[in-house]
């Protein structure tokens, strides 16, 4: 346990008070205050990679949630106060967000959100299109019959009781039940990332009432054939819907800007 002053505060806080104190000495005080928060995170039980992640998925949170929004700033200063954390895992987060390209580093300027355009909505739906009817195509003897025919069962019901809320968590739900199909690590990395691109894309063009109400048609139709063996003619109607939602997404992003 570090030693602690008359009022508490490890010697590093002490230094940081009396720099305050003393004209000329900005720099001294940034590093103490540095060296503050570090002791802290040496005092704290959670350990360096939990830090990390804690600051990741924060982050990422803030941008999926269009918290953080598409070409704004994001200053690690901030997110040194807002979390309680030095910048060392801040950094190393953001370096991973910049690899899953949420964020683009900029020198001289600092840390952007990544803009959303007609280029990234046809990039991800095109992800989309390749590789949910391949898993669908390749991967079939995995399916849950009975799953799928619950999934059918909600939107109908969803449907009926014109449930907004339901119809959009049954949408994920079903998507999501194609996407436990594979077991390639690597595609499902992908599409998870791809999802929750396509959710921050549901909150930035807004939502179509009369394309939420044919999404659920097409849905019940997918699942229809899947629950049948039908899987060829189910492949080709997921293809269909994810290229009816690209659609629909540029002409609400279009409208929306």
């Amino acid at each position: 346990m570090a030693a602690r002053g008359r009022w508490g505060e490890p010697p590093v806080a002490r230094m940081y008070i009396a720099c305050i104190q003393v004209p000329g000495m900005w720099s001294i005080v940034e590093k103490s205050a540095l060296a503050t928060s570090r002791h802290r995170e040496c005092m704290c039980p959670m350990g360096k990679s939990n830090l990390k992640d804690l600051a990741y998925k924060t982050i990422k949170k803030n941008i999926i949630e269009c918290v953080f929004l598409p070409g704004s700033f994001v200053r690690d200063c901030d997110l040194v106060e807002q979390l309680g954390i030095s910048r060392t895992p801040i950094r190393e987060a953001i370096s991973r967000l910049e690899q899953e390209n949420f964020v683009k580093i900029i020198p001289q300027r600092g840390v952007m959100v990544q803009g959303v355009g007609y280029r990234e909505i046809s990039d991800i739906f095109q992800v989309r299109g390749i590789i949910e009817p391949y898993i669908l195509r390749n991967y079939s003897e995995q399916l849950d019959i009975g799953r799928m025919r619950e999934l059918k069962a909600g939107f109908l019901r969803a449907k009926a009781e014109d449930n907004e809320a339901d119809k959009y968590r049954l949408d994920d739900e079903l998507h999501a039940a194609i996407r436990s199909l594979c077991p390639n690590k690597y595609l499902v990395d992908l599409l998870d990332n791809i999802y929750e691109q396509n959710h921050r894309l549901r909150i930035l063009c807004g939502k179509s009432k009369a394309r939420l109400e044919k999404s659920v048609d097409e849905h019940i139709e997918i699942l229809e054939l899947m629950a049948a063996g039908s899987i060829e003619e189910a492949s080709a109607c997921l293809e269909k819907h994810i290229q009816n939602s690209k659609t629909s997404a540029i002409n609400l992003f279009i409208a929306s800007h």
